[in-house]
């Protein structure tokens, strides 16, 4: 079920690369540019809901399945994403992981623990 009506927009990161962009982040700490300095990291590539509910259809079931949308969300930002132009500017930081393939290590990571 997908509260909104699928159409907001959201900014997905994978979290290998969350923890690439903090511990890039904390070992240029101690730099002028960086201390106290607050930074946004992302891919920069704004999905839909639905857009992310069907590549996740297709990596896990490899079929699309027609999603119940209850259009019911309220008090929510419609399009939210962020710009990474600092943080690849002052340390030098880019995603490596696209939404195929941190799913892709997702979907496989989950299959393997769920069969032990």
């Amino acid at each position: 079920m997908i509260r909104s009506n699928g159409k907001f927009l959201r900014d997905y990161v994978y979290v290998e690369d969350a923890v690439d962009a903090y511990l890039t982040m904390a070992v240029s700490i101690d730099r002028q540019d960086v201390n106290g300095e607050a930074f946004n990291f992302s891919r920069e590539e704004p999905l839909t809901v639905l857009d992310i509910y069907g590549e996740v259809c297709k990596a896990t079931l490899g079929k699309y399945i027609e999603p119940k949308v209850l259009d019911m969300a309220k008090n929510e930002i419609i399009d939210q994403h962020l710009s990474s132009t600092k943080a690849r500017s002052i340390l030098a930081w880019e995603s490596k992981y696209d939404l195929t393939k941190g799913l892709d290590k997702t979907v496989k990571w989950y299959r393997e623990y769920l069969q032990k």
